[in-house]
């Protein structure tokens, strides 16, 4: 991480320290309880990092995109459609993960 996220951070409630970790949580523990013992722990170190990083530089911003990704990310797997066509880059990665598992 870049260490000017963690000066913007000091001095912040802890219920927003709360929010980013359990949205990082959030995104992380289904993939490792749907792989099982997951081998590539390299892969979700550079996702926790990259996701890490988004939610503070904007929260709100950041749950926006992967909320819209999400909803991007059915809808081209219902209509048969290029996964990954309108998923915002912060999140390939995610998605590409959880393209295999399906």
């Amino acid at each position: 991480m870049r260490p000017d996220n963690f000066k913007r951070l000091t001095g912040r409630p802890i219920h927003h320290y709360r929010a980013i970790f359990n949205t990082v949580d959030g995104i992380l523990i289904p993939i490792l309880i749907t792989t099982g013992a997951m081998r590539e722990y390299a892969i979700l170190d550079k996702l926790a990092k990259k996701i890490f990083e988004c939610l503070i530089d904007n929260y709100a911003e950041t749950i926006s995109n992967l909320k819209s990704s999400k909803k991007r990310f059915k809808k081209n797997f219902a209509e048969g459609k290029y996964l990954f066509d309108g998923i915002h880059d912060e999140f390939v990665p995610y998605f590409r993960i959880c393209s295999n598992l399906m």
